[in-house]
């Protein structure tokens, strides 16, 4: 598989420098959602204006009304050191957005937080829409006293020796187990291909890779996968298009470790189509997020889990906390208690087969039916309908239903949950309205018909848990 690697939607330009130095150019972007910035070698060449200088003055002005994103913030800078695109010893730079006639100060959203009298290394874009020159913290705009590393770059383009720099890491992934072993890998071998010429290096200590005083053109770059490990992808073809320019070309691996099996029935016979699930032992239901995994079995009852770290699991049917799978959980090597469960231990990269599995009994399906209806006892028409098992955190709106026109919805589901129906509903005018919840037992076969009532407000409910409301029997 072949990738043109690029960041935050822009094809990445390239430089050529010592690693040392060239990995010293990341950054991360703190008290903002937005990604960390690429390297200054990147950067540098994408950005519209770059400059040193100190801040004078910072107004918050009022704009037009229909003016299309104005600035919440204008910061005037007097220049103090240019490289690329200021002319002149002064410049102001617009910071932040003003949304729906609300001021947002440059600390707040993405605008960067300037103070006046700092000094600032600025990295700003010109709008392709208005006047202004924007700053953002997803920008490598930082204190001047925090701009060595840039610095050292772009007061050294005129001296950089001619040819683009491929470079990067690779890294073992942090795994869904609790003893995570993230961090980088010494000794891998890296390949560059292109321009008629393959290029090869090891990575270092750090997991540090580099290719330097490279033609521009394409490059296949890649890397050999060690033994017992995976990657998510090993080559990439990149694109150097910029001289003096670099582009970062990062591979993560992960334990290569597997769980197999055949799932039957008791006569034996192949079960397709089931939930197999491997989570992490000793780790509560709250915990597991993604300590857990789940396979669903092939036409002849086969399942494989893939990857797996390396650890001490679960291993069974329908034990994951999820529901909806048709079968009473069930623990390896094939009884429902989970104190009497066997532990599956997995060394590193180890694939363990022969883990078969025999399905408990099926559990019966109900259906279950009802009315939504709007407070004045109308029928309530495409309201979504969903339900909760006690194992969920909250209703699976991504499984719902719409009531029809007559406010009708049915649902049919296995019979070994105790289950929340949930209804909710947004007026034209954008008003929410829910039900109070109703709680089914398991167990109980079908129930209903019955109604839920739109009458309280907002989107959820909160105290159903404590004080849930059970259905007619």
């Amino acid at each position: 598989m072949r990738k043109t690697i690029t960041f935050s939607g822009f094809k990445l330009v390239r430089l050529s420098l010592p690693l040392s130095l060239l990995l010293g150019f990341f950054s991360s972007v703190s008290g903002s959602t937005c990604m960390a910035p690429g390297p200054v070698c990147y950067e540098y060449w994408k950005t519209d204006v770059v400059f040193v200088g100190r801040v004078t003055d910072i107004s918050h002005p009022d704009f037009p009304e229909g003016q299309t994103s104005p600035p919440a913030t204008m910061v005037h800078f007097s220049v103090e050191e240019v490289f690329r695109g200021v002319k002149g010893n002064e410049i102001e730079i617009a910071s932040g957005i003003r949304r729906l006639g609300n001021l947002r100060t440059s600390a707040d959203g993405m605008g960067y937080s300037f103070e006046i009298g700092q000094r600032y290394l600025v990295y700003g874009y010109r709008s392709t829409t208005d006047r202004w020159i924007r700053a953002s913290r997803c920008s490598r705009t930082r204190p001047l006293a925090e701009a060595a590393d840039d610095l050292k770059y772009i007061r050294g383009l005129s001296r950089a020796q001619p040819g683009a720099n491929i470079f990067g890491m690779v890294f073992r992934r942090g795994e869904w187990i609790q003893d995570d072993r993230e961090g980088p890998l010494k000794g891998i071998r890296v390949y560059a291909r292109g321009q008629g010429s393959e290029f090869k290096a090891v990575t270092n200590s750090k997991g540090e890779y580099s290719f330097s005083g490279l033609r521009l053109g394409s490059y296949k770059v890649g890397f050999i996968v060690p033994p017992n490990f995976a990657a998510d992808q090993n080559d990439y073809t990149v694109e150097l298009e910029q001289d003096r320019g670099c582009v970062q070309t990062d591979f993560r691996v992960f334990a290569d470790g597997a769980v197999s099996g055949t799932v039957t029935d008791t006569d034996g016979r192949p079960v397709p189509t089931v939930n197999v699930d491997i989570i992490a032992a000793g780790v509560s239901a709250e915990e597991q997020g993604d300590k857990r995994w789940t396979s669903l079995t092939d036409e002849n009852g086969h399942y494989e889990i893939r990857p797996v770290p390396p650890g001490g699991y679960l291993l069974g049917i329908n034990i994951a906390d999820v529901w909806g799978v048709g079968y009473d959980a069930s623990y390896y090597p094939g009884v429902p208690e989970l104190e009497r469960a066997q532990i599956v231990v997995i060394a590193e990269g180890q694939k363990v087969s022969g883990l078969d599995l025999r399905v408990p009994r099926v559990t019966t399906r109900r259906t279950l039916q009802g009315v939504v209806y709007l407070a004045d006892r109308k029928p309530a028409i495409g309201v979504l309908v969903a339900l909760e098992s006690s194992a969920d955190k909250g209703p699976r709106w991504d499984l719902a239903v719409k009531t029809d026109q007559q406010g009708q919805f049915s649902i049919i589901e296995h019979d070994s949950y105790v289950l929340w129906i949930h209804a909710r509903y947004a007026s034209p005018e954008g008003e929410a309205k829910h039900a109070e919840p109703i709680r089914l037992e398991k167990n109980i076969g079908a129930v209903g018909p019955f109604g839920l009532d739109l009458t309280m407000p907002g989107a959820s409910c909160p105290h159903y848990r404590q004080g849930d409301q059970k259905a007619p029997q």
